[in-house]
This record gives C-alpha cells, structure tokens and sequence, in this order.
C-alpha cells in the first residue's frame, strides 16, 4: 500500500493526473488518512480518511503550508528523522475520546531521484491498542495465576521462563544471581520444538553472562532494563566462548532482545532475557513494559518461592536441632538419675553403700552436671546470638597463663589426654578473656575426642607482626570429610550431618561468633597426611567489637 500511495503522490505532483473514478476507487476511500506535500511542504492531495481525522475539508486545505495544519503531536509527520516509514505513535483529542494513530512519512522522489515532496499516513489504531491492552491485561493475569499456583522454588522458576513464551519471543533464558556472585542458568523456554537439540547443546556452557561484555550481566548490576531492538553480530561473537559455541547461537539466529531485572523488596535477584527469531520483529517500547510486567511478577512469586524454601529448610533444622539437643540433654539426666536411684536403693533397703560406689556415683553425677550446664550454656549463647545480645568485654590479657590453666583444667577432666603447649613467654592481647577460653576449651574438647590417646594435640600462640595473634589447635585424628569443610561453623551443622561429630552442632558456630565479634577469623586447614588443624586469627586490639550475627 506505501509504495501505491507514493506513486499516486508523484502523480499528482508531476501533474500527470488521475482520473476521478480511479481516484475515488484507489486514494479516497482508503482507510488509512493520506496527505501529499509537495517540496515546499504544501499540502497537495489529502484523502477523506485524512480530512475526518484531521477535521478538515480538502477544499479549505488543499495549498496550505502543512505546517499550519500538522501542529501539536501530529508534527511528529515533519520530522525528517522519521521520513523513512518508521511509524511513529501519536493520540489525539476527539469527541468520542483520545484516539491512538501511527504516523509514518516517506519521501517522494521524480524519476532521477530528486526529492520533490513526502506522503503522510495516518492510521487509527484506537481498536488495535484497545485489544492490545486486553491482551496484555489477559497475558498477566494468567502469569498471576500460573506463578501463584505453586511455592516450589524450581518449578516457579520454569514459570518464569515459561510464561513469555511465545507471548513476547521464540526463547526466554532465566538467569538467577547467586549469594557469591555468580551468575546461574536456571530455566529455559522456547517454542520451537527443533530449539530442543540447541538448548541441550548450550547447557554444556557456563552462562553468557560471564563475559564482561554480557546484557544479562549489565542489566544485574544496573537493575534497569535492556532492549536491543536488532543484535549484531558482534555482540553475539563477544559474547561466545568458542566457536562452537559462537556457531550454536547463529544458528538460534535471534534478531532482537529484551532482558529486565528480576528484583524483590529492593533487590536484584537475576535477570530474564527475551529473544526473537522473526526477521520482521522489532521489540519496541510496548514489549518492554509487558516484559517489566511480567518479570516483576516473576519475582514477587520466586521471591516468596525461596523465602517459603528458606523457612521450611529453618523448620527441618529445627526439628533435627531440638530432636538431637532432646538426646543431648537426657543423656546426662538419665546417667545422674541412675546413680542417684542407685545411692536411694541402697539408703532405703538399709545396706549402706561402700565409699566406692559412693565416689563413683558422686563423681558420675559431677561430670554429668558439669555436661548438662555446657549444654544449658550453650543453648543460652545460640538465644543471645540470636537476638544480638551475646557479651563481648574486652581488656588487656595475657593469653599465656590463660592457656596454661585452659590447657590444665582440660587434663583434669580428661587425665589420658596427651596435648603439647607451643607458648611464647607473654603475650598480651585486648581480648575478652572469658570468650577467648571457651573458645580454646572447646577446640581442644574437638581435638581430644577426634584422637586416638596416643596422638599428641598441640596447642600454639604466635605474634602475627605488630597488630594480630594466632591461636592454632592440631589434632592427628581423621580429619574432616571434604564436603564438609565449608560448613563445619555453620549452625546445627553436626545435628544435620550426623557424621563428623556427636552433639548438638553448636559448639564450633559459637566459636565463630565470638571470634568475629572480636573482629577476627577462624578456619580448618586438613594436611593431605590427615588431622585437623584449627586456625584462630585475632586482632593484639580490635578497634571495634562486632555486633553477634546468626546469619552464617
């Protein structure tokens, strides 16, 4: 239609005429309105489309400047910007209500070329951006529905990818931002089933967005969306990681992209990339805001999906914490009742007990006691971690003695412990003195039931330069499993394993605590010969004591 409207246009201009029936039947009652300007932007034609869109008369219009007539948003037309069809969205006031038009404009040349005028098309798309919006008001309510219909993490990830297909494009990637900072691909969508062969092929590569270069990485950082209305080759040869990979995206052969942020409660969880394979597409400002529609969805559902995830794995932790702290706490109870019904039986049947029965069980339920008020202990530290009121009172100590009577007062409870002192003559630290010996307690406690009694533990205290000391227990047990080694100090972590240590998975998380609250580290090296060797970094005067934090 654009290129008989130009010919009709040059018909006109070059006086060639046209007769009154063809004009009728071909320029006057096309639906679209249709101006002919002439070089000097004269208004030299204009169909009835036009004069009713434009309330005129083509009588009263005909030889006037266009400029005159096309004011307000219709001045768009004039633009030599756009005088290359581009269709350019416009509403204007009527009557009945706003009505939504795409102007275009193109150029009217002679037969050698020369620029002799330009033909304005005006086309009501009133109709057409009413049922848009019904559709898009359609497309999201079934994205509403669809994501509320699940709280499983994953498969509300697949909705993500899922419901932009083919609503928005031939393909949708969903890419999630890890805790660590990387970037994982975690849905794909598409609807060309033939796509399956290549999606499975792209599987094998890390994402795209590990090249600095990526939108997807771009748009995380940002949190503001992209679209590339036509992708160029380059940016597809930047962005593969060889040339097979290079090859599967060609054949893809995607033309123009969106990608937008998923975010929640202010924060950017990953991304979502849209990409389509129709030549004849172009994404345009209507597809993106349907794109930032969707995925803000997407994200209050994924958001809510791994929130539900996060507190049912909290109620899993729990339920195994308070099963394994239950054991804990009626181990010692029922070993001090049994001596304790011990010793009554005796009083009661009148056979007083021997003195060495009477030892045994009063020693009994000493070690007991002493067991049943670290795990009381213990328990009232979680609760104050917790609730960021665990006590740090820092004052100059000297860490020598402290050790010695840590190291002392752990072979009074276990008299065939072996453990080698490595101290130097003094050393004075800002430290809390009390938190700084359970700590050391607790790493030799682990050391000692971790080796065999023939096996020496060493205990070690060093200056690091002239602001930090180091603090190191080595055991010669059987180390710590390497899938482990990452979680040994989180919370509960024994209870869940089940496999490194007996207790209740508290000990070594406190440990962490307290140390950072001291503004130090902690760590787990194991030799491949086998062992443990616990590293305890901690600031000669820490310049700040650390608020205590369960989230680790």
């Amino acid at each position: 239609m654009i290129g008989l409207l130009a010919a009709l246009g040059m018909a006109t201009i070059s006086g060639g005429g046209l007769s009154g029936a063809a004009r009728h039947a071909v320029f006057s009652d096309l639906r679209d309105g249709v101006l002919v300007l002439d070089h000097g932007m004269r208004v030299v034609e204009l169909n009835r489309a036009a004069e009713s869109m434009l309330a005129c008369s083509a009588a009263a219009t005909i030889g006037r400047n266009a400029r005159d007539l096309l004011a307000g948003p219709l001045a768009v037309a004039l633009d030599d910007a756009i005088a290359n069809g581009e269709a350019i969205d416009i509403t204007l006031p009527a009557p009945s209500g706003p009505r939504a038009y795409a102007v275009r404009s193109l150029p009217l040349t002679d037969t050698n070329g020369a620029p002799v005028g330009r033909v304005i098309i005006l086309r009501d798309t009133t109709a057409y951006r009413h049922a848009e919006t019904l559709l898009q008001a359609t497309i999201l309510a079934d994205a509403s529905a669809a994501l509320a219909s699940t709280l499983d993490y994953d498969v509300t990830l697949q909705q993500a990818a899922r419901l932009a297909i083919p609503a928005l494009g031939d393909w949708c990637t969903v890419y999630m931002l890890e805790d660590d900072g990387a970037v994982r691909r975690v849905a794909v969508a598409y609807t060309d089933g033939e796509k399956a062969e290549l999606a499975a092929a792209l599987r094998r590569y890390p994402p795209s967005p590990a090249s600095p270069r990526s939108t997807v990485l771009q748009v995380m950082r940002s949190g503001q969306p992209v679209i590339t209305h036509q992708i160029p080759d380059a940016y597809v040869s930047g962005i593969a990681q060889d040339a097979e990979h290079l090859e599967i995206m060609r054949r893809l052969d995607f033309r123009s992209s969106m990608t937008v942020p998923l975010k929640a409660r202010g924060v950017v969880l990953g991304a979502v990339a849209v990409f389509t394979s129709d030549p004849g597409r172009r994404y345009d400002a209507a597809d993106l805001a349907l794109a930032i529609d969707l995925a803000q969805r997407a994200s209050l559902a994924i958001d809510n999906a791994r929130l539900y995830r996060e507190a049912q794995r909290a109620i899993r932790s729990r339920d195994e914490f308070l099963s394994v702290a239950a054991h804990e706490l009626k181990t010692p109870l029922t070993s001090m009742l049994g001596f304790t019904q011990l010793l009554l039986r005796s009083f009661r049947t009148g056979a007083m007990p021997n003195d060495g029965l009477v030892e045994r069980a009063l020693r009994a339920i000493e070690s007991q006691s002493e067991r049943l008020s670290r795990l009381v202990a213990r328990l009232l530290d979680l609760a104050r971690i917790e609730g960021g009121r665990l006590a740090i009172e820092v004052q100059p100590t000297d860490l020598v003695p402290l050790l010695r009577a840590t190291v002392e007062a752990m072979r009074i409870g276990k008299p065939t412990c072996s453990i080698v002192m490595q101290l130097p003559d003094a050393l004075v630290a800002t430290v809390d003195p009390v938190r700084v010996e359970q700590v050391v307690t607790n790493l030799l406690d682990n050391a000692v039931r971790h080796s065999p009694s023939s096996a020496p533990i060493v205990l070690m205290l060093t200056r690091l330069g002239t602001s930090e000391l180091q603090i190191t227990v080595t055991d010669r047990g059987p180390g710590i499993p390497l899938e482990h080694r990452p979680r040994i100090f989180d919370r509960f972590f024994q209870a869940q394993s089940g496999q490194y240590a007996t207790g209740m998975g508290l000990g070594l998380f406190i440990c962490r605590q307290i140390v950072e609250q001291h503004g130090g580290t902690i760590a787990v090296e194991c030799p491949p010969a086998g062992g443990a060797q616990f590293i305890m970094t901690l600031p000669l005067a820490p310049a700040t004591i650390w608020p205590a934090s369960a989230q680790h």
